[in-house]
Formats: structure tokens, C-alpha cells, sequence
């Protein structure tokens, strides 16, 4: 193995006595600002629902536990910006006590010492991959079922404003999509090339077996030269669609899975159904290992990079402003590939790049003064 490789290989994976302390302290600071960060956004949901609190069911037991189920998705959106603001504080705090000028004296690099910054956020980002995947598409739906349970006990059903959808030769519609995956008022169009064939409409179905089971359908049929009116008691509709899909309308992209959000996108693609705001969602949560590592780099830059005179409180001010500006960044990441038909993977990926290349340009200067 050559040396650079070698050099490469220990900067990654190797772990000195003092890169375990810098370790250390990184990963106390982000536990820290952790809990801070995620008890504000609990505080401040909990003050969006208190207005719910005496509604139906609704009481303050059932806020709190409303509340907390949406944290597993607050935790993964802010890891990007509590990385970097941990990163910042720890290594500024190593660089007033003068720490810093010691380790380096003992032959730890400028690149080791961010190197040994950003191997305390491995065990976070897969913390985070594994909470995106597992336990936010679980939390979410759980906390929609608690909160729309409480506030409409006498009705388990929650409306999606008459959705429409396309299925090769087919249109359909759901006015009303039960909890449990019923449907209510029920349309579906078959077309033949652009010529109406039939219209049936349905006053409530079910999924079992692969198939709809409609019930209540008064169905309208053309012939050539022929129009008649039919009443069914039931009937099935073999769709594409599925109460999972469907389930999927009430469920905000970046509420859903990795797999989830892939497996979606194949389906929309199939019939023609437009998918970028799918897509862009899909990419941001492939992404957001990239971003951690982009913070990194400028926390590395805004921690112990720039002059000593500048004090913990202007370096911190430095690492929150470049974490709102990213934060906000990769959140007009998806309406802005939507709205203006980027494409998904450029449009999301571009903050990642233009932040992670920064910071590497902030680095080399640093490392050159």
C-alpha cells in the first residue's frame, strides 16, 4: 500500500489518544445541543396545539404525546446544523484553553483534528438514517391517528379534498379516505384513447384480496350508439392503487421512508403521475450524510481556523448563521425544483456541494496561514 493511501487510511479510520478526546468533546456538545434543540421544538409544538387541548378527546396527556411523536422527524432535519454548531463550540472552546496549540505541538494535524470532528458524527448520521427510515413513518402516522382519533371520536375519517389520479386508462377519485383505508364517494373514469367509456360512482369501498370491493355503485356506460344507467349493490374495481398508496396522499413527502419514498416514485412514474416533489424528498434524505460533512468542514473553518482574538460568542454567532443558511437552503431545495422543473438531484444535491465546497476552500486557506 502506498503512503499517501496509508496516510488516507489512518486520517480516516485511525483513532489517536487525542483524537479520542476531541472526539469526546464533540460528541458531548452535539448530546448537549441535542437535547436543547429538540426540547425548544417540543416546547414550541406544544404551544401550536394547547389551542386543540378540550376539543373531543383531545386533552393535554394527548398533546404531549402528540407533541413527542413528531420529534423523531425534528431530529433528523436539525442533525445537519447541531453537527456543525457542536463541532464549532467544542473545537473553539479546545482553541481558548490553548488545547488546540498543544495537540497540534504533539503532532496531530489541522486535517486530522477535523478529520477526528467529523468521525463523532458517524454514529449520529447512522442514528439518524435509522430513525428517518424506522421511526418517523411509524411516529407520524401514529401521532395523525392519536390527534384525528381525539377530535373526531364520532368519525374515524380524515378528507383529502377530492384527489384525482391516473391509471393508464383509467381515472379515479376518493373524497374521503377512512383511517382504516376505507373509501367514501368513490369515482372512476375508463377511457378508451380519449373516448369515455364508462363512469361508475361508488358511495364506499374496501381493499381485500387485491381488489376494491365497491359498494352502492350507480354506473354509467357508452356504447356506439347506446347510453344506459346501472345499479349495482357491489362491484369490483381492479386498481393499481392500493390503501398503502393511497394512505400515502395524507402523509407529507419527507413524513415517508427512504423505500417508501422509491417505491412511490416507480408507482407515479408508471402511470404518468408527476413525481418531482417525490423525487427532491427522495434525494434530500440520500443527501443528508453529505450535508453533515459539509457542516463539518465549515465548523472545522469557523472553530479554530480563523484568528484567536475572535471570541466563542462571534465563532458560534458564525457557525448558527451558516447553519440557518443551509437549513434554509435544503428546505427551498424541493418547492424550487417543483416549481421551476429543475431537475430533483441537482436541485437538492446543490446545497450539499455548494456548502461542502466552501468549506473545503475555507480549509485550505487556513491550513496554508
Amino acid at each position: 500500500m502506498s503512503n499517501p493511501i496509508r496516510q488516507a487510511a489512518g486520517v480516516l479510520f485511525g483513532f489517536t489518544i487525542t483524537e479520542r478526546y476531541i472526539f469526546r468533546i464533540v460528541t458531548r456538545w452535539f448530546f448537549m445541543l441535542t437535547f436543547f434543540v429538540i426540547g425548544l421544538s417540543y416546547l414550541m409544538k406544544c404551544a401550536d396545539q394547547i389551542h386543540n387541548v378540550g376539543e373531543g378527546g383531545y386533552t393535554m396527556l394527548t398533546m404531549a404525546v402528540v407533541c413527542a411523536l413528531k420529534l423523531p422527524r425534528d431530529f433528523v432535519q436539525f442533525l445537519p446544523f447541531i453537527a456543525l454548531t457542536a463541532s464549532v463550540i467544542g473545537l473553539a472552546l479546545l482553541q481558548r484553553s490553548s488545547e488546540l496549540v498543544i495537540i497540534q505541538s504533539s503532532g496531530l494535524s489541522k486535517i486530522r483534528i477535523v478529520a477526528a470532528t467529523l468521525k463523532a458524527m458517524i454514529v449520529p448520521v447512522l442514528i439518524a438514517g435509522a430513525v428517518s427510515e424506522l421511526a418517523v413513518p411509524v411516529c407520524e402516522l401514529e401521532s395523525d391517528l392519536i390527534k384525528y382519533t381525539a377530535l373526531r371520536q364520532a368519525s374515524m375519517t380524515s378528507r383529502i379534498n377530492r384527489i384525482w389520479f391516473h391509471e393508464t386508462d383509467k381515472i379515479l377519485q376518493f373524497s374521503v379516505v377512512g383511517l382504516n383505508g376505507d373509501v367514501f364517494d368513490a369515482d372512476l373514469m375508463v377511457l378508451r384513447g380519449n373516448t369515455l367509456v364508462s363512469y361508475a360512482h361508488a358511495k364506499k369501498g374496501h381493499w381485500e384480496g387485491g381488489v376494491w370491493h365497491m359498494k352502492d355503485v350507480t354506473k354509467q356506460i357508452w356504447g356506439k350508439d347506446s347510453f344506459k344507467t346501472v345499479r349495482l349493490k357491489s362491484e369490483d374495481w381492479n386498481l393499481v392503487i392500493t390503501p398503502t398508496k393511497l394512505g400515502k396522499l395524507n402523509v407529507a413527502p419527507d413524513e415517508m421512508s427512504a423505500y417508501s419514498l422509491y417505491a412511490y416514485i416507480s408507482y407515479l412514474r408508471e402511470n404518468n403521475i408527476e413525481s418531482a416533489k417525490f423525487e427532491s424528498e427522495f434525494w434530500r434524505k440520500v443527501a443528508m450524510p453529505f450535508g453533515v460533512i459539509a457542516m463539518i468542514l465549515l465548523a472545522g473553518f469557523a472553530g479554530f481556523i480563523t484568528a484567536r482574538s475572535v471570541t466563542l460568542f462571534v465563532r458560534l454567532l458564525l457557525g448558527i448563521g451558516i447553519g440557518m443558511a443551509f437549513y434554509l437552503s435544503t428546505s427551498l431545495a424541493v418547492p424550487v425544483s417543483v416549481v421551476y422543473g429543475l431537475n430533483p438531484v441537482i436541485a437538492t444535491l446543490s446545497p450539499d456541494i455548494i456548502f461542502g465546497c466552501l468549506g473545503i476552500w475555507l480549509l485550505r486557506r487556513g491550513f496554508r496561514s
